[in-house]
């Protein structure tokens, strides 16, 4: 599939117990900017069971879309089951972009979810930017934050980053 059938930004809008993780809310208006720069529509992406409840709050924070999937298997954070829910979602609908909190369970899941989509995840990012060229650039500390990287994921899709909390506001 062609990079070009790939659209849109997704936050993964991570929940615990019916709560939503506080850089949830960072990532939705961080991927406000960059659609600002690229156009792009901003989806959340709500998975768990009785969470549907939360989607309004998702608007409210930025989401122009929330793709809400519940079932009784992810009711509690589990690798396995999130992981997959969250392929079949990419495989299906193709997002571009897809932001994760750098937090204990975005850093399960996230590496998983690019395996088995065999696209590239750039971890700890701090900034994130559509440069002049409209490529998406994530950028990352390196040797003890003394050196900045800035990664592009040229070809595959969705490109995928895992953001540290509190760097957006």
């Amino acid at each position: 599939m062609a990079k070009e059938d790939h659209k849109g930004i997704w936050v993964f809008a991570e929940q615990e117990h019916g709560v939503l993780h506080p850089t949830v809310f960072e990532l939705l208006a961080k991927a406000g900017e960059l659609q600002a720069a690229c156009g792009e529509t901003v989806t959340a992406v709500l998975l768990g069971s009785g969470v549907a409840g939360l989607a309004p709050t998702l608007f409210a924070y930025g989401a122009e879309k929330v793709i809400v999937a519940e079932n009784d298997a992810l009711a509690q954070y589990s690798t396995r089951p999130y992981e997959k829910a969250l392929v079949q979602l990419c495989e299906k609908r193709k997002p571009s972009i897809f932001l994760f909190a750098a937090s204990v369970q975005g850093r399960d899941v996230a590496p998983r979810v690019m395996c088995s989509l065999r696209t590239g995840l750039t971890a700890d990012a701090i900034d994130l930017n559509v440069d002049e060229e409209g490529t998406f650039v994530q950028t990352t500390p390196n040797f003890g934050g003394n050196i900045l990287s800035h990664i592009a994921i040229p070809e595959k899709r969705p490109q995928m980053v895992t953001v540290h909390p509190r760097v957006f506001e």
